[in-house]
């Protein structure tokens, strides 16, 4: 028996039943009946569709089969989280969702201090934009730097403080402000040896001599012959004969992001390829040099917009609309709450598929020029999503069988070829374009993290944030923390004589004894790291981080400092044998007649401790 939805369903699920079905009054039992649970989550209102059964033997009959209502709004919120405690989080996560417009980002004060460094332009003195000097002096961290307090990057806070004091020292502001600053860069210059190239910001080279030649003509005191800087001024000259002049003046490329403080430029012909708002790809710090030099109305009406927006303090980006659409439906599908947002993630869809071109996006709308980032995430979802893309989009950074961030890169980013490679696994038969982006896009991402280089410039976290690309190490940080509390709790209670022992600390010494068994089970020792410190604080206690605890040097350490209940051992299945913890005597597994009164908590340490340094053979289950 076949049975067919007639009329044609008025929802997307498609129920085809074949094979043996019997009719239930107002009911149709079959193989599969998932589609009526999900029906009746949807919505309680009556309502039911008309299916017509055909009978091998019998006249057709009409049946009733509950179903979804003609009427019902298909992206209504899911039932089970009205009027529970998940309805305020959805209603301020879709308000937030239909306030994205044109995207925001945290201020930059490398970009922030550009744009304060632009005069009046009626000829006047001080600042065009005196809201941004007062975001710079309301927004020096500690330390006399600035940047983003929640990370150190010796890159990024020497090239914000720089700008900053050169801002305030052009307009002679704030001198003890300007102090404390300039103690800061003496002081770290060294770090710029030290630090990781994979942290220097695009543009670096260019962008922070730049600083230092305006520094050194306002009389800034630095240290100009530092050797740190010798390195950056070589790349910077390295950089100058590498970038194609004549192309940077008739193909808007990537390089018009970073136009502040480079030399010999013809203004006349980059003015042709601003953005539609007026902008340089989109760059506060690229636009205000470019107001600087120009006095452009377009480029002033695009820095007055966000200087106004952001009161004072600009982002290095902006617009980023696009960005925001794509990443949000993104990470709401992969938090697999979609469900609760269908309508918001329909109408991020529908902008972004209006914004989209043959060539790609970048990470604001009608920008000329696309990036490989942005262009496969929205791919990747606006096909997901039944939208008609090609994959032909992709030809546009593809060049001598390598893909690129941007057309005319030499260059990949970790997370550029990550979202190519999840663009690429989508893809149908006869898309070879893909078949080449999802093979080139797996060797670098595989060499990458060969060589511990999964990380990127543009994302803070060390790993691809939520991926599974972590070591084992780092994948279980979480319960190693978690164990590391209260394997400290449990010494504690091992050592202060003057605690009473309870059944409830009995319990969770058990149960840290049982996850650190587990711990120690699925992290392999080459990943743990092997040292015992021991604290003259409170109670003598022994701080002991759980990668000391789980290793079997370290229980091996552990031994001898830790009462001994008498008749405690444990016996390994391989071995028969059962190890003591001061001599190599087997003695039985007996119960714990300790008459101490931390007796239990001491055993089961013990255990513990005695199944670690037995560890090594990696027998069976019963060690």
């Amino acid at each position: 028996m076949e049975i067919h939805l007639s009329p044609p369903a008025p929802w997307r699920w498609w129920p085809r039943v074949k094979g043996p079905c019997r009719i239930q009054g107002k009911g149709v039992a079959g193989p599969r009946r998932g589609w009526r649970a999900q029906a009746g989550n949807v919505s309680s209102a009556k309502a039911s569709v008309e299916l017509q059964a055909t009978f091998i033997e019998n006249k057709p009959e009409t049946v009733k089969w509950p179903g979804k209502p003609h009427d019902l709004d298909e992206y209504q919120v899911v039932p089970e989280a009205e009027g529970t405690v998940l309805q305020p989080l959805i209603d301020k996560v879709r308000a937030m969702l239909g306030s994205m417009d044109d995207g925001e980002i945290s201020a930059s004060a490398y970009d922030t201090a550009w744009v304060a460094l632009v005069p009046k332009l009626d000829g006047g003195e001080g600042p065009q934009f005196p809201a941004t000097v007062r975001w710079i002096v309301g927004n020096q961290l500690p330390d006399g730097s600035w940047g983003d307090s929640a990370l150190f990057s010796a890159y990024d806070r020497m090239t914000n403080t720089l700008a900053c004091v050169v801002a305030l020292t052009k307009w002679s502001l704030e001198p003890e402000i300007c102090k404390t600053g300039l103690a800061f860069l003496h002081e770290n210059m060294w770090r710029l040896e030290e630090e990781e190239q994979e942290s220097m910001p695009i543009g670096f080279e260019i962008a922070f001599p730049s600083l230092l030649q305006i520094a050194r003509g306002l009389g800034i005191d630095f240290p100009y012959d530092h050797p740190a800087l010798q390195s950056i001024y070589a790349n910077r000259e390295i950089k100058l004969k590498r970038i194609p002049k004549d192309m940077m003046h008739r193909v808007p490329t990537s390089i018009l992001h970073s136009l502040e403080g480079m030399p010999e430029l013809d203004w006349g012909k980059l003015l042709k390829l601003q953005s539609s708002n007026g902008s340089f790809l989109y760059s506060p710090s690229a636009t205000a040099y470019a107001l600087m030099q120009t006095g452009d109305n377009k480029c002033f009406n695009y820095i007055d917009g966000i200087v106004k927006k952001f009161d004072g303090g600009v982002p290095n980006v902006y617009p980023v609309d696009l960005f925001e659409h794509i990443w949000v439906v993104d990470r709401l599908e992969r938090l697999g709450i979609s469900r609760y947002f269908q309508r918001e993630i329909k109408q991020c869809m529908d902008y972004v598929n209006r914004h989209w071109t043959e060539e790609g996006i970048c990470w604001a709308r009608n920008s000329n020029v696309q990036d490989v980032d942005d262009t496969a995430m929205a791919f990747r979802l606006l096909r997901m999503h039944g939208y008609n893309v090609s994959p032909s989009v992709f030809k546009n950074f593809e060049k001598d069988g390598e893909f690129f961030c941007f057309v005319g890169q030499s260059t990949q980013a970790v997370t550029g070829m990550y979202n190519l490679n999840r663009a690429s696994q989508i893809g149908f038969q006869g898309e070879d374009i893909l078949q080449r982006a999802r093979i080139f896009s797996y060797d670098f991402l595989r060499q990458r993290e060969a060589r511990g280089m999964l990380h990127d410039k543009w994302i803070i976290a060390k790993d691809l944030a939520g991926e599974d690309t972590e070591s084992d190490e780092a994948r279980l940080s979480g319960i190693d923390k978690e164990i590391e509390r209260g394997m400290q709790e449990l010494a504690q209670s091992l050592l202060r004589s003057d605690e009473k022992t309870n059944n409830y600390m009995t319990k969770q010494t058990l149960w840290n004894v049982v996850r650190s068994s587990y711990y120690a089970a699925h992290c392999p020792s080459h990943m743990m790291s092997r040292h015992v410190s021991k604290s003259n604080g409170r109670g003598n206690m022994l701080r002991v981080g759980i990668s000391a605890v789980v290793s079997s040097s370290s229980a091996a350490a552990w031994l001898p400092r830790l009462p001994t209940p008498p008749h405690a051992g444990l016996a390994c299945a391989r071995r028969r044998s059962t190890l003591s913890p001061h001599s190599a005597a087997a003695q039985p597994v007996g119960r714990d007649v300790c008459p101490h009164r931390h007796a239990q908590a001491r055993l089961a340490a013990l255990l513990l401790l005695r199944l670690l340094a037995a560890w090594p053979c990696r027998c069976c289950s019963a060690c």
